[in-house]
């Protein structure tokens, strides 16, 4: 038995796509259908249910599972054992900022540890600027940030958009007149990123001022401190409704309705135009597949895949 064949196996059925499935062994989408084919030939049985729209594993297909599992950790033991040193971990330093960092690297950490046992990836989170900046630097090897901030020698892609909500406590709702409306929101708390954040001059532009001396308003670098402040009445906050969906469903938070619709927030992925050789190009590309399943996943209008 060719233990590819198991290893395409999992990743369809953790994947739930051939599509992808394919794109994350870097093999066609034909010669996937061939490996799960040739598996069903070898047990005798179907391991997928054909007659379902969604990827149903049979009975069969769900006994499968622990044998693959087990027979497929046993080789990369194998060959971590037999290889010994000649083998080195190689580390990955990935910058994203908060929204992107709650909502998707933790779903790339994990696949990254299924595919590739021996990568080792350092998250590191911050605001846009600051993390383009640490990659100029060399500092980093990656990021995940806000779209359309120019750097010299820094090549992007775009991965997503995600809309824009007003959030608040219970408490801080009962407040509001709804819908907000700009006029009321220059006179409430307002919580938002540093002052010199691509978001924070995104707010600005909606609420039509010049700077935050006009506001009432508290800053953070980091979307937990910001939940937090909503969270504890000190304000209502512009975010998106994907990276705190948690907090939505236990009605820590709430989305307040507006008058006038924030405008989205558009995300890149940043790399160096010279890249050192390595695993980076297979970690973009599953930074890339996790993104979409993430937006896939949300209600309709939360966000947009645009990957490229």
């Amino acid at each position: 038995m060719n233990i590819k064949f198991l290893e395409t196996f999992l990743a369809v059925q953790r994947l739930r796509s051939f599509r992808l499935a394919a794109e994350t062994s870097h093999i066609s989408q034909a010669a996937v259908s061939n490996r799960i084919a040739a598996l069903e030939a070898e047990f005798g049985c179907m391991l997928f249910d054909r007659r379902s729209r969604e990827f149903i594993l049979t009975d069969a297909g769900q006994r499968l599972i622990r044998h693959a599992t087990e027979i497929v950790n046993a080789q990369a033991a194998m060959r971590r054992d037999v290889q010994g040193s000649a083998s080195a971990p190689e580390s990955i330093r990935v910058g994203a900022v908060g929204s992107m960092a709650h909502a998707v690297m933790p779903a790339v950490s994990k696949a990254a540890q299924y595919l590739q046992p021996r990568l080792r990836i350092v998250l590191q989170t911050a605001e846009s600027n600051d993390l383009l900046e640490a990659l100029c630097e060399q500092r980093l090897d990656i990021v995940v940030a806000r779209a359309g901030i120019d750097r010299p020698g820094l090549d992007s892609s775009l991965l997503c958009t995600f809309a824009m909500f007003w959030v608040g406590s219970g408490a801080t709702l009962k407040l509001c007149e709804l819908p907000l409306r700009r006029e009321q929101l220059l006179h409430l708390p307002l919580v938002s990123y540093s002052a010199d954040s691509p978001a924070q001059r995104q707010l600005l532009a909606y609420l039509q001022v010049q700077d935050s001396s006009e506001l009432q308003i508290s800053h953070s670098d980091s979307l937990a401190t910001l939940v937090q402040f909503v969270r504890h009445d000190l304000g209502v906050a512009p975010l998106p409704a994907a990276a705190v969906m948690d907090e939505l469903a236990r009605n820590e938070v709430h989305l307040i309705p507006s008058a006038d619709a924030l405008p989205p927030a558009t995300y890149a992925l940043y790399t160096r135009e010279r890249r050192e050789p390595g695993s980076l190009p297979a970690l973009m590309r599953l930074i890339r597949e996790q993104v979409s399943q993430f937006c896939a996943s949300l209600p309709d209008g939360y966000a947009q895949d645009i990957t490229s």
